[in-house]
């Protein structure tokens, strides 16, 4: 199961970083529910850190003030009390475009060059990531459970790229979000009076 980090939470208890895999966790009620893997997907810029920087492998930047683009990898990152999570770097098609995409990897707004200025009123676009963690892995490793989550992300219907969630859950987000009454704060009943 690939659960949307954001909207569960409050849901299943097991979901929170404070009771990770400790308390309720979705399809908890299932016969064989151990054998059903649980990984959280997290893409909120506000939450992900951005990748900046690769350590190994992959086309180095000449500048080495400018990132190395963190292509398709999948970092893991361990914390201090064991528990792993792992991020799929991510860029825009914006970003692939061109110099005007890719400008806020080669300047700030404070280091844009005069000549260059006209930049400015562009959208500048940086690395995103989405967060996997492996709540429980079911059937599979840890890693594998993150790695199949993260491939699901390069699979997109109809188009080139990648999406931010893996399909089935991107699918499943678009469809709620383009029903008629998708968070549609309702008239509360009122009686004539």
């Amino acid at each position: 199961m690939m659960i949307d980090a954001d909207a569960s939470r409050r849901v299943w208890s097991g979901l929170s970083d404070a009771r990770l895999a400790a308390g309720a966790l979705p399809g908890d009620g299932l016969p064989e529910a151990r054998d059903i893997a649980v990984v959280r997907i997290c893409s909120d810029d506000t939450e992900i850190p951005r990748p900046v920087h690769k350590a190994a492998g992959g086309k180095r930047s000449a500048d080495p003030g400018q990132p190395a683009k963190p292509d398709g990898r999948l970092y893991v990152h361990e914390g201090d009390d064991g528990r792993r999570s792992w991020m799929l770097g991510r860029t825009s098609t914006t970003y692939e475009s061109g110099i005007v995409g890719r400008a806020g990897a080669l300047y700030t707004r404070f280091t844009l060059p005069p000549e260059k200025k006209s930049l400015q009123g562009k959208p500048w676009h940086s690395f995103t990531g989405t967060e996997f963690v492996v709540v429980r892995s079911g059937r599979f490793s840890e890693e594998t459970a993150a790695v199949i989550a993260a491939r699901l992300c390069a699979q997109p219907v109809s188009w080139r790229g990648r999406t931010r969630w893996p399909v089935p859950l991107h699918l499943a987000r678009v469809a709620d979000m383009d029903h008629p009454h998708y968070r549609v704060d309702e008239e509360p009943d009122v009686a004539p009076g």
